[in-house]
């Protein structure tokens, strides 16, 4: 599971689990930054963690906008939506987006929102 993976890997990043610490004040001990012959492996271990929390990033973030452009692709199959698209687009080509009265925006607003909330897309959620 990437959420427990993940876990164990931010523990290995927070520091507050180095030592034994009562009052939830992260005051790091100084040895903390001690060098030692084992920095640069450790140092290098902590750049592979955060390359793997941003590669986890990016797929959750990717997910997220190929569910959105199968919405637009699904708009551009339906008659009534693609031609809203398009009274869409000439209004932004002569400048008077202002004139739109439709709720296509909000629409596409509440269907990219649901993906942070509920099914596939919240799912990724760590």
């Amino acid at each position: 599971n990437i959420k427990d993976l993940l876990y164990n890997l931010v523990c290995l990043l927070d520091g507050r689990s180095d030592f034994e610490n009562n009052d939830n004040v992260f005051d790091p001990l100084p040895n903390r930054f001690r060098h030692t012959p084992s920095s640069p492996q450790v140092t290098s271990l902590k750049a592979t963690i955060i390359d793997i929390l941003v590669a986890v990033s990016n797929l959750r973030a990717n997910f997220r906008l190929a569910k959105l452009m199968q919405k637009f692709k699904d708009y551009n199959t339906n008659d009534k939506l693609q031609f809203e698209l398009k009274s869409i687009h000439s209004l932004i080509s002569d400048n008077k987006l202002h004139l739109y009265e439709g709720d296509l925006f909000t629409t596409l607003f509440g269907e990219f929102e649901e993906l942070f909330i509920s099914g596939d897309g919240a799912a990724l959620d760590l």
